[in-house]
């Protein structure tokens, strides 16, 4: 198959022609349309998993940097916030609920595990809290599109 052996574009940009084959583009509609559309045209697992494993880079780099000033860590810590940053724009937020008192009936979190405490609650705790958290809570524009998945423990006698 040849390639076209001739294109033209309207000085105005609205409307492309390729003479083999006449092709027309409306680039002003279509330029509406995609502004008209509000978030990117990625889906919401796709943008859940992002979340997700942004999430998990930025505890591993949190555990790696704690008193560290390698250059590449700093690095790595700038990209993860521009990273961030991005999905902000995109109306993705995600929360990680560690250390939070919880509460029976918190529909934004699953308890995977209830597990005895290895260590006193966390300052104000008085009931059940996040142990830890596999997976974090995640919304867009607001509202709920993952639960979070949790560890939860229970205040013991032994611990107060």
């Amino acid at each position: 198959m040849n390639p076209p052996s001739h294109v033209e574009s309207k000085t105005d940009h609205s409307c492309l022609m390729i003479t083999e084959a006449p092709v027309s583009v409306d680039f002003d509609h279509l330029g509406s349309l995609i502004s008209g559309m509000g978030h990117a045209p990625v889906g919401e697992a796709e943008l859940v998993e992002i979340a997700v494993q942004l999430w998990r880079l930025d505890q591993r780099v949190q555990r790696v940097a704690t008193g560290g000033s390698d250059p590449e860590l700093r690095r790595l810590s700038d990209s993860v916030k521009r990273l961030r940053g991005a999905l902000e724009r995109l109306e993705v937020d995600f929360e990680d609920p560690l250390h939070r008192e919880y509460n029976d009936g918190w529909l934004e979190v699953e308890v995977v595990a209830w597990e005895q405490p290895d260590a006193p609650p966390p300052s104000g705790v008085q009931g059940p809290w996040v142990k830890q958290t596999l997976r974090p809570i995640v919304r867009r524009s607001g509202q709920l599109i993952s639960r979070g998945e949790v560890v939860v423990t229970q205040i013991s006698d032994l611990n107060r």
